[in-house]
């Protein structure tokens, strides 16, 4: 509208001045303000003709006044009697009639150059300042209601300090605690103890006992609670970055500990998880091999016997096996593995006796030797056997290891001399084939020796997080609960600031 009202002016400038027709300029104004008007309808600046027309007045006003000046003044110049009765100048006076001249001069090229820099002035100058007026009212209504919806939050907010260290991976020896204001406490976890035919009992009770508020399915696997799951309140996160940073700050935290609290019971779901498969493999698998072992009766099978041993350097070795087969062939001393039940890999021995575990996308993993533990037993195994035989170096009886494959699922490459590993179907067959080395008396005199030595099976720990998850559950759903209070209000009022 600047622009065409400034261009109306400058050409009909002269026009107006010697006609004196302002009637005429400001029905051109006024057509200008109307266009300007409708376009700004049709885009829908409502804002914009407030301004336009704040602006349009004001310009018509000014202008309507210099106009005026400026018809008078130039009156008044063309007339050179009016100047002289204006400064009161006698006629007989040449110098100061020049002196009035030049005057005369400098006037009309002031009003020739100065007023269409008046008219740029006055057209471009007053809506500027109008626009700057309303943009500060709107700029100061706009904080005055944001400081209105933020007070508003801060009086029936309860959000405490945000400033609080995050638990990126949680240890299995450590247990961590939330207060009310989730802070977190490390402390040592509880540990008991059961021995091998124990655990996947005790295990199965404990995951039970998680029952009640974290989700279990069928087959016994603990899974998180929709209570925790099902805490994810929607938020406009854009009005709500208008509003406050700290209230976007906030929602993120609360999505944050909500994601850290599932990671511990991810941990936690994890670690009991593979406490209670383990037991139950290793379980089924020595069933596998005791039962097998039951259809022959030509020797004896002791399943599970501990020993204790003092070594060379007299400290007692507890020494425990998984069957000990006592035949006229032998000693042989039997470490089950179910190998693949939890897992779907394959096993190669090397010939340095290295174990290897391949997986179908070709990734290798080192694995635990199979044959150590067990090599070690045999070591003490075997002077328990010849000292109670009373053998020596001549006759010196040697117990043979065997690691039995407890299932058909896994498939096994032995590239070693030196380790014996078998499935069960080919156990028997490896220990006809060995040299008669024992009597029956002598059969029957291990029997009875390792069966009076036996002592109670070993109790291995097992973390209790009981506590630990019960407690940081109660805390959570308090949290939770003031949280999707929290994130609704600050939504609502989000949403009503942003309109």
């Amino acid at each position: 509208m600047e622009v065409l009202v400034f261009i109306v002016l400058v050409v009909f400038n002269n026009y107006i001045v010697e006609n004196n027709d302002i009637e005429m300029i400001l029905f051109f104004i006024i057509i200008a303000g109307v266009i300007s008007a409708v376009v700004s309808l049709i885009y829908s600046r409502k804002n914009k003709i407030k301004q336009a027309l704040q602006s349009f007045i004001a310009v018509v006003i000014a202008l309507f006044i210099i106009i005026k000046l400026e018809v008078l003044v130039l009156e008044l110049l063309m007339n050179s009697e009016g100047m002289q009765d204006l400064f009161n100048i006698d006629n007989n006076y040449g110098f100061l009639n020049l002196i009035m001249d030049l005057i005369h001069l400098v006037l009309l090229g002031v009003f020739a150059f100065g007023v269409p820099a008046l008219y740029s002035i006055i057209i471009w100058g007053i809506p500027s300042i109008i626009r700057d007026n309303d943009i500060n009212k709107e700029f100061a209504a706009y904080n005055k209601k944001k400081e209105k919806a933020i007070s508003k939050l801060d009086e029936k907010l309860r959000i405490g300090s945000l400033d609080k260290n995050y638990i990126e991976s949680f240890d299995d020896d450590k247990t961590y605690i939330y207060d009310n204001d989730l802070n977190i406490k490390i402390a040592e976890p509880e540990v008991l103890w059961f021995d091998n035919n124990e655990k996947e009992e005790a295990v199965s009770k404990i995951i039970d006992e998680l029952y009640g508020y974290l989700a279990t399915t069928a087959d016994n696997e603990v899974r998180i609670s929709d209570d925790i799951t099902s805490f994810t309140p929607e938020s406009n996160i854009e009005n709500v970055k208008k509003l406050s940073a700290k209230y976007d700050n906030y929602i993120n935290y609360c999505y944050r500990r909500k994601n850290e609290f599932i990671d511990l019971i991810n941990k936690r779901i994890k670690y009991y998880d593979f406490q209670y498969k383990s037991a139950k493999v290793g379980r089924e698998g020595e069933e596998l091999v005791s039962n097998y072992l039951k259809l022959f009766g030509n020797f004896y099978s002791l399943q599970g016997i501990r020993l204790e041993v003092e070594d060379e350097y007299g400290q007692v070795q507890s020494i425990e096996s998984d069957n000990i087969i006592i035949s006229k062939y032998g000693v042989f001393v039997l470490e089950v593995k179910n190998f693949s039940a939890l897992g779907n890999y394959n096993i190669t021995v090397e010939r340095d006796g290295r174990w290897l575990k391949t997986y179908p996308n070709g990734n290798v993993e080192v694995m635990k030797n199979a044959t150590d533990q067990n090599n070690r037993h045999i070591i003490y195994l075997n002077k328990v056997i010849n000292e109670a035989l009373d053998r020596d170096i001549e006759n010196y009886i040697e117990a043979d290891g065997i690691i039995v494959i407890a299932n058909d699922k896994i498939s096994i490459t032995n590239e070693s001399f030196n380790q014996n590993i078998f499935r069960i179907s080919e156990l028997y067959s490896y220990i006809k084939k060995q040299d008669v080395v024992l009597t029956k008396d002598e059969m029957d005199k291990i029997r009875e020796l390792l069966i009076s030595r036996n002592l109670p099976p070993q109790k291995f720990p097992i973390y209790d997080y009981r506590n630990e998850l019960r407690t940081n559950y109660d805390k959570f759903i308090c949290f939770r609960n003031v949280a999707e209070q929290n994130i609704n209000l600050i939504n609502e009022v989000a949403n009503e600031y942003a309109k």
